[in-house]
C-alpha cells in the first residue's frame, strides 16, 4: 500500500497522469469515487472538440500541438482510434471572441484556417444556418475526440504498464507527513511520496478552502435526429460552434443520422456535485432546442436523449495546475472550466513532470494559480 504517487479521479486528467506515471517505471495507484470512463462528471459523451487555432487564448496553441502528438501516440500504442479530423466551423461576429480570437490564433502561430462568406457556408453545408451578419471560419484541421474511449485507453494503457486502479472507491481525506502522503478511502489507508489531485467537480472537497474561487455549473448534453431529408452530404459535415444571442453553442454529428448539442456559456450553479438535481435540464434544455430549431433545420430539434455535465469554472475561465500551496508533494490540475478534455493528453504528461520533478518543460506557467495571488 506504499506507492511512489497516487492519482485521485481518474477521469480525462487523472487517466492520463496515471498512464504517464506508470510509463516512467514508477509505482502507481488511481482512485476514483466511480467505475472507469464513468457518466457522473466532465469526461463523458461521445465526443468532444479538438482545435489548435485556439480562440480563448494562443497561449493554449503551443499545449495543443503537443497534445495531438500525444492523442496519436496513445492511438499508436491501443491500436484505437481516437481522434478523427472532420474540421470544425466557427460562425459569430465578425468581432466576437469565437471568429477574432481563432484568426488571432491561426496568424500567431501559422496555422490555416479559412474565412468563408456565410451564403458559400450554408450552400457546402445545408443542414447548417448561417447567419448573414455572422462570419465563419472553417479549421479544416481539427476535429473531435472520443471521450470515454480516450479514457478507458489511458487506463488501458496505464494497467498494461503496472498501474493498479480502485474505483467506486471515494477519498475521505489524506495528510502530509515528513517524507509522504497517507490517502484515506472507505476500503483502504495508502501511502506515497507524491499525489496527483484531479478531482474536477469535487476539487474543492479534496483540495480545501486554499484554492482560487471556482463554480461548479451543471451542463447539459443534448442528442437529436437528423431528419431523413437532410442526410444528403451529412457525413461530411464538420464539428461547429456557435456565437449567437443566446449564447455560444456546439455540437457535431456522433452517428449515422443523430447530431450532439449543448450551450458552452451559461449553466446552473451548483454547491454539491453529488446532488446535482434537474438543474440543467431546467436551465439548459429550451434555449438548446431554440438553438437546434433556428440554427440546424435538418434536425428534429426535440432531443431523444440528455445527459449532463460538469464545468468547473476558474475566476478567469483559464486552468490552474500547480502545486497545493501546503506542500510539493501534492499536485493539482482543477478549472477546466468546460474547455479542458482536449488537453487531457498532455496535461496528464504535465501533472506527472510535476510530481515527479517539481517543474515541467511543457508551457504551463501561464496556467500556474500564483496568477490569482
Amino acid at each position: 500500500m506504499n506507492y511512489d504517487c497516487m492519482v485521485i479521479g481518474l477521469g480525462g486528467m487523472g487517466s492520463s497522469a496515471l498512464y504517464h506515471l506508470a510509463k516512467r517505471g514508477l509505482r502507481v495507484c488511481g482512485l476514483d469515487q466511480f467505475g472507469p470512463a464513468h457518466a457522473q462528471g466532465s469526461s463523458h459523451g461521445n465526443f468532444r472538440i479538438f482545435r489548435k487555432a485556439y480562440f480563448e487564448h494562443p497561449d493554449y496553441v503551443p499545449l495543443l500541438q503537443a497534445a495531438e502528438e500525444l492523442w496519436r501516440q496513445l492511438e499508436s500504442e491501443t491500436k484505437a482510434s481516437l481522434y478523427h479530423r472532420i474540421g470544425v466551423l466557427l460562425s459569430g461576429p465578425a468581432d466576437g471572441e469565437a471568429v477574432s480570437g481563432t484568426l488571432s490564433a491561426a496568424e500567431q502561430h501559422g496555422l490555416t484556417v479559412e474565412a468563408i462568406a456565410p451564403s458559400e457556408a450554408a450552400r457546402r453545408w445545408p443542414l447548417l444556418r448561417f447567419p448573414e451578419t455572422h462570419s465563419v471560419v472553417l479549421d479544416a484541421d481539427a476535429g473531435i475526440l472520443a471521450v470515454e474511449h480516450c479514457v478507458a485507453r489511458h487506463l488501458q494503457r496505464a494497467a498494461d504498464l503496472g498501474a493498479e486502479t480502485c474505483f467506486c472507491e471515494p477519498v475521505r481525506g489524506w495528510r502530509l507527513n515528513s517524507n509522504s502522503v497517507t490517502v484515506t478511502t472507505d476500503k483502504a489507508t495508502r501511502t506515497a511520496d507524491t499525489v496527483v489531485i484531479a478531482g474536477g467537480a469535487w476539487s474543492r472537497s479534496l483540495l480545501g478552502a486554499k484554492l482560487p474561487q471556482l463554480q461548479v455549473l451543471h451542463k447539459l448534453q443534448l442528442w437529436h435526429t437528423v431528419d431523413r431529408s437532410s442526410l444528403s452530404g451529412f457525413s461530411e459535415l464538420p464539428a461547429f460552434y456557435f456565437e449567437t444571442k443566446t449564447g455560444a453553442f456546439y455540437g457535431m454529428r456522433t452517428g449515422p443520422a443523430e447530431v450532439k448539442l449543448a450551450r458552452h456559456t451559461l449553466g446552473a450553479k451548483l454547491t454539491d456535485p453529488s446532488n446535482p438535481g434537474d438543474a440543467a435540464s431546467l436551465e439548459e434544455r429550451d434555449p438548446c432546442v431554440e438553438f437546434a430549431r433556428d440554427f440546424l433545420p435538418g434536425i428534429v430539434a426535440q432531443p431523444f436523449r440528455t445527459s449532463g455535465c460538469f464545468y468547473t469554472k476558474s475566476p478567469d475561465g483559464h486552468f490552474i495546475v500547480d502545486h497545493a500551496p501546503e506542500s510539493s508533494r501534492i499536485v493539482y490540475a482543477t478549472g477546466f472550466s468546460g474547455h479542458g478534455f482536449k488537453f487531457a493528453s498532455v496535461m496528464g504528461a504535465a501533472l506527472a513532470d510535476l510530481a515527479t520533478m517539481g517543474r515541467t518543460n511543457l508551457p504551463i506557467d501561464f496556467l500556474s494559480a500564483r496568477r490569482f495571488q
